[in-house]
């Protein structure tokens, strides 16, 4: 990758909205860097007494490769050494194609045995920053579908 890992250009972005979700009386933000797609930061948006939500109140996590990070120095540093994968992680993605494949499709392809067990091995590669996923909306019906990162057609 050519770009230079600084807090200035982890901070600038750009990121993508990975969703959103409600814990407690927090929202919790989830984006994805698109340059260092292995850096998700959650954004919690603390609700304060009687006034709502604020952007004051915000508190930001970083994680690289899902595993918080103490600080933004410390995801710098995780981010300047590749990611620790798995003999099940490289095996599931060398599987994977580039391009956009029903999940159900993609699971039916293994023995029984290793279908149970792909699920957990996929959100680990998604948090790695290494696979994408997507709703596909056919016949009012939400359909999962998953590929290979395009950055990562040569790993």
């Amino acid at each position: 990758m050519d770009n230079e890992i600084t807090q200035e250009v982890l901070k600038a972005g750009p990121f993508e909205n990975e969703g959103q979700t409600v814990f407690g009386e927090n929202i919790i933000e989830i984006m994805r860097h698109i340059s260092f797609r292995r850096l998700i930061t959650l954004d919690r948006s603390l609700k304060s007494d009687h006034t709502g939500y604020d952007e004051r109140s915000i508190q930001r996590e970083w994680l690289v490769d899902g595993q918080p990070a103490k600080d933004l120095d410390d995801a710098i540093e995780r981010l300047s050494k590749p990611s620790q994968l798995s003999d099940d992680e490289v095996y599931i993605l060398e599987k994977l194609p580039r391009d956009w494949i029903r999940l159900a499709e993609f699971k039916a392809a293994f023995p029984m045995i290793l279908q149970t067990t792909i699920g957990p091995v996929l959100v680990k590669l998604h948090l790695k920053g290494l696979i994408e996923n997507r709703m596909e909306t056919i016949a009012q019906r939400s359909i999962p579908s998953i590929r290979r990162t395009p950055l990562t057609d040569d790993a």
